[in-house]
C-alpha cells in the first residue's frame, strides 16, 4: 500500500490525506517510511523540526529554516519599532496643535497596510489547485513579503519561534514555545507603552537640559 503526494501511510498501512498537502511528499519504498518536505516531520508531516519554524499566524503553512537565533534580533526589531511609534506620535501631536494633515494621512496608510494585508494570509493550500504545485510557494512567499506589514507590530520580523524554541532547548517543544510566547505578548502592552513613555521623559529632560546650557552659554 503506497502513499502518493499529499496523503500519509500510518503505521497500520491506512491512506489518510494529509492537512498540510505540500508537507507530505509520499511514501518512498526503498527506505519505507513517508517523506516529508524540508523541516516537516512527525504524524502526517505536520511538526517543525528542530531549527525550524511556522508563523504564529499561519497554522497550516509549512515550516522554514531559523536564521537568526538571538535576543538581539528581537531587541533590534522592537527599537526600530519604538522609534517609528514616537515619531508617528510626534507627528500626531504637530497635526493637533498647527492643523496639519499627517494624522489623516498616517490614519489612511495605516488602512491601506491593514486591508492589503489579508493577501499576506493566503496559504499555499489554498492556491494550489488554481496555480498548480510548481508556482504556488513563489506565489504565497511573494505575497508574504509584499504584504505581511498590518499597521501593527512587526512580530514576524522579531524571530520570537525560533529565538524562545532555542531558549527552552530539546526538552521545551513547541507547547513550551507557544507558553512563552504568549506570556510574552501579555506583558508587552504593558511593558511597551511604559518604556515608551520613559523615553520620551528621558528624551524631553536632555533637550531641556541641552537647551539651558546653550542659553547660559549665549549669555555669558
Amino acid at each position: 500500500c503506497r502513499a502518493a503526494p499529499s496523503f500519509f501511510r500510518t503505521e497500520a498501512s491506512s491512506i489518510v490525506a494529509c492537512a498540510l498537502p505540500l508537507a507530505c511528499q509520499g511514501w518512498d519504498a526503498t527506505l519505507q517510511r513517508n517523506v516529508c518536505a524540508e523541516g516537516m516531520g512527525g504524524y502526517l508531516c505536520q511538526t517543525c523540526l528542530d531549527g525550524y519554524w511556522r508563523p504564529f499566524d499561519k497554522s497550516f503553512a509549512t515550516c522554514s529554516q531559523c536564521g537568526w537565533e538571538s535576543p538581539a534580533q528581537f531587541l533590534i526589531v522592537l527599537f526600530l519599532q519604538s522609534m517609528v511609534v514616537w515619531i508617528v506620535s510626534v507627528m500626531s501631536i504637530d497635526a493637533a496643535c498647527w492643523g496639519n494633515m499627517h494624522s489623516v494621512i498616517l490614519r489612511l496608510a495605516l488602512n491601506y497596510f491593514s486591508t492589503v494585508s489579508v493577501l499576506s494570509r493566503l496559504e499555499a493550500w489554498e492556491l494550489e489547485t488554481a496555480l498548480g504545485s510548481g508556482r504556488v510557494t513563489a506565489v504565497v512567499q511573494s505575497l508574504n513579503a509584499l504584504f505581511r506589514f498590518d499597521g501593527g507590530v512587526t512580530a514576524h520580523l522579531m524571530g520570537l519561534e525560533c529565538w524562545l524554541g532555542s531558549l527552552q532547548g530539546p526538552s521545551g517543544g513547541p507547547w513550551s514555545t507557544l507558553q512563552a510566547m504568549t506570556l510574552l505578548w501579555i506583558l508587552m502592552p504593558l511593558l511597551w507603552p511604559l518604556s515608551l513613555v520613559l523615553s520620551s521623559l528621558s528624551i524631553f529632560e536632555v533637550f531641556t537640559q541641552w537647551g539651558r546650557l546653550v542659553k547660559m552659554i549665549r549669555n555669558d
